[in-house]
């Protein structure tokens, strides 16, 4: 399965790309297409320029250790579609597994096989992803959670933020605490967390309270995306 992740910014979409990369106990490399220009950035820069290098496909492949990494392509409607060399071109035959066992870095001109990686691209937009590549993904669309679904969220995210930040003793956010973020994105919950232990640590506490979050997270009337 080559996943297309749909929907609007800061829902999680990158993080599902890191957590399926666990599961498979895979590496992930990430790459945002936003400021490509190029198809040089995943097959390499053909030979005859002076500044050619090999593409990142083959360096997760052929010079790391495993044949099945995980690529996160971010921002895959962002790519620069104006350039003659499209920096999209190369997924239409490395997201087909026939063509992906005889992949080609234009740098080295050595073939390899790619049939084993998983691509998992991210879009805000997918109307600007051409259709040629959307068809080769099976495609979700994430839309914002609503009611328990986004109060659930709020929970696992606020939760994983404290715990990333891997400060011994540190408590887990409180229930209510993680209600009142649950009308945020789930980026914009886990800055705000993160944010909100430095405030207590900053006065030697190791839990939050509702006074460590932002004033703007406090007011429930600021212009923001509701749980009906």
């Amino acid at each position: 399965m080559t996943p297309g992740i749909w929907g609007d910014p800061g829902l999680g979409k990158t993080a599902y790309a890191n957590d399926l990369a666990k599961a498979i106990g895979a590496p992930l490399r990430q790459q945002s297409m936003e400021n490509a220009q190029t198809t040089s950035l995943l097959l390499g820069t053909e030979r005859h320029w002076s500044t050619a290098t090999p593409g990142l496909v083959f360096e997760e492949i052929c010079l790391g250790g495993f044949a099945n990494p995980v690529f996160l392509i971010d921002e895959l409607d962002k790519a620069s579609r104006k350039s003659n060399y499209d920096p999209l071109a190369p997924l239409h035959s490395l997201l087909e597994p026939l063509t992906a066992k005889r992949a080609r870095d234009a740098a080295l001109d050595i073939e390899f096989d790619a049939s084993l990686a998983t691509f998992v691209a991210t879009s805000n937009d997918p109307e600007r992803v051409p259709l040629s590549l959307r068809s080769r993904f099976r495609e979700f669309h994430i839309l914002a959670p609503t009611g328990a679904h986004a109060l659930q969220v709020a929970r696992a995210v606020a939760t994983a933020a404290a715990a990333d930040l891997e400060i011994p003793g540190f408590a887990s956010p409180t229930h209510a605490l993680c209600h009142q973020l649950a009308h945020l994105t789930a980026r914009e919950i886990y800055q705000t967390v993160q944010d909100a232990v430095a405030q207590a640590l900053s006065v030697g506490r190791r839990y939050l309270i509702m006074g460590d979050l932002s004033a703007e997270v406090l007011d429930s009337d600021s212009d923001r995306r509701t749980l009906h």
